[in-house]
């Protein structure tokens, strides 16, 4: 009998130990010489599955409970310039689920943008699948400009009147694309 015990527990610390251990996001990153620094992260989910690991990256960690980071004004006055990585853990995002999901963040969030120029190139950059690993960072110079960044390359830059901080919105806003992703960015 003891025998028949201790495959079953084996088995599950053989699984357990050999799961594959999930990075964590980097403490800095530095873009266009800027040195930022990790202020939160959490997962993005849809129907419980996880599609990607999202960090909010500002020029000083501004911690949740010495500021009232909850009121966005804070990150939108003192967040640029800032970063939002998204690592992607699901095993492929279709392009359209992808601009689809931009567009009602700008849209629930600053849907006085929504028909700008500016905006839809930003959308229409995102004319690419993406697979399991790969990362895409925005890269918020300031309240009027965006660069996109995909696996490390730069693939356009969108400037426009409040472009960043409708960017920053979409995570950060008061109706975010999630809100457990929004408290993960938050450091709570």
């Amino acid at each position: 009998m003891k025998k028949i015990l201790i495959l079953p527990a084996l088995i599950f610390f053989v699984v357990l130990f050999s799961a594959p251990v999930k990075a964590e996001p980097a403490k800095s990153i530095t873009i266009d010489n800027n040195t930022l620094l990790l202020n939160g992260s959490g997962y993005r989910s849809k129907f419980f599955i996880k599609v990607y690991r999202g960090s909010l990256y500002l020029p000083e960690k501004i911690l949740a409970e010495s500021q009232s980071i909850g009121k966005e004004d804070v990150i939108l006055k003192n967040g640029y310039p800032g970063a939002i990585k998204m690592k992607f853990v699901y095993s492929e995002v279709e392009a359209e689920k992808i601009k689809d999901a931009f567009r009602e963040g700008i849209e629930n969030n600053s849907p006085m943008l929504s028909d700008t120029d500016y905006v839809k190139k930003f959308i229409n950059i995102f004319d690419f699948n993406v697979a399991e690993g790969d990362v895409i960072t925005l890269f918020i110079k300031d309240k009027d400009s965006v660069t996109i960044f995909y696996n490390g390359n730069i693939l356009d830059a969108v400037n426009g009147k409040d472009i960043g901080t409708a960017v920053y919105k979409i995570y950060l806003g008061e109706e975010p694309a999630d809100g457990g992703l929004k408290k993960g960015m938050l450091g709570k």
